[in-house]
């Protein structure tokens, strides 16, 4: 398959739907969340509205397999752990097959890779800490392996709020034969930045106001610190001879990953 440079994607926005990959067909389904008093849906709406995802749901599995409460280190000092359950989502959060679709305009958005012939794993969880309370999420995943092989050419990994559909985090790791990832990590991050603002409104994001350079930097990755009116994001940005990665965090005060 050929993969599309990110740039390329971006520059597409208005000719891509999340359902443009050769041989499938549309199909229509009902998206109450989506739907807006506006007679002219964005861009993103439309795309959730004409076409699903094929998904594997494993919260029935997890939740009789880990039927209790899982605490899990948060890794900050000083922080208290946190607890993750498996959880069937109720009436108030939006359907699984909403989640996924949701899921996968972000990252055909973000790594310029149609994935309308891949199937999508996803399951949901509620996570407890010390900030926010409770909180139910969908994780989705896709990931693609060569035959024979254990390592994946790429892998895409979103949470997101199960009730409201926010954004919670990214983590996008495409193959290299990207015009983004030059070999020249400096000049890759400058595009990278200016970039930013046009990436966000192809996903569906709030409008970026300002993209800054953050102080901290760690696993060979650039971050930077995106102001929203709805709120702030951190990207990181990374490349080495191997891989590619980039990951989006809502810093909303009570999100840790």
């Amino acid at each position: 398959m050929k993969h599309r440079s990110v740039l390329a994607a971006l520059c597409a926005a208005l000719l891509l739907s999340a359902c443009s990959a050769p041989g499938n067909t549309p199909v229509a389904v009902s998206d109450p969340v989506s739907v807006s008093s506006s007679s002219a849906p964005d861009p993103v709406s439309a795309a959730l509205d004409a076409c699903d995802y094929a998904y594997h749901d494993y919260t029935e599995e997890f939740v009789a397999e880990h039927p209790d409460p899982v605490q899990l280190n948060n890794g900050l000092d000083g922080a208290p752990d946190y607890y993750k359950s498996y959880v069937q989502p109720d009436e108030a959060c939006m359907d699984v097959q909403q989640a996924v679709n949701t899921a996968a305009c972000w990252m055909e958005a973000a790594s310029g890779i149609p994935l309308a012939e891949y199937q999508f794993t996803t399951y949901a969880f509620r996570r407890t800490d010390y900030q926010n309370g409770e909180r139910t999420i969908w994780s989705v995943d896709c990931w693609q392996a060569p035959d024979g092989t254990d390592e994946g050419s790429f892998h895409f990994i979103a949470l997101l709020d199960a009730i409201n559909g926010q954004l919670l985090s990214l983590n996008v790791k495409p193959p290299l034969n990207s015009g983004l990832y030059a070999s020249d990590s400096s000049d890759s991050l400058e595009l990278f930045r200016a970039m930013l603002p046009a990436l966000f409104e192809e996903m569906g994001l709030p409008a970026v106001e300002s993209v800054q350079q953050a102080e901290d930097s760690s696993n060979n990755l650039a971050p930077v610190l995106i102001s929203t009116a709805s709120g702030n994001y951190r990207a990181d940005y990374g490349v080495s001879e191997k891989t590619a990665q980039l990951t989006f965090l809502a810093l909303d005060g009570a999100f840790l990953v």
